[in-house]
């Protein structure tokens, strides 16, 4: 069939810019994701902050740590399967890390 100038064809190139520009963002919040997992491993296995810790007795600290690795993990999964979902155009992935 011959491409025309039709409904379909104009709003093609809008979808592409949507998928690229839904693939971009969601790889930046996968790398923001992944420094602060990193940041948030290094500071729980550092031993001059276990030593600090540990001196002060704010072992409460400890829990606010393990919120951050959760969460990031959580957001580096979820970014991760956007990026999926936008890259091969996968309407089940997309519904299913929460984008209609």
């Amino acid at each position: 069939m011959a491409k025309g100038s039709g409904v379909g064809g104009v709003w093609q190139e809008h979808l592409e810019l949507l998928q690229y520009l839904l693939y971009i963002f969601n790889t930046v919040f996968f790398m923001v994701g992944s420094i602060i997992f990193a940041v948030t491993l290094w500071t729980r296995f550092d031993e001059n902050m276990v030593d600090y810790v540990t001196g002060l007795g704010l072992y409460h600290y400890w829990s606010g740590i393990y919120v951050l690795l959760v969460s990031s993990a959580l957001v580096m999964i979820n970014s991760f399967m956007a990026c999926c979902g936008a890259y091969f155009r996968s309407l089940p992935i997309l519904l299913a890390v929460g984008y209609r």
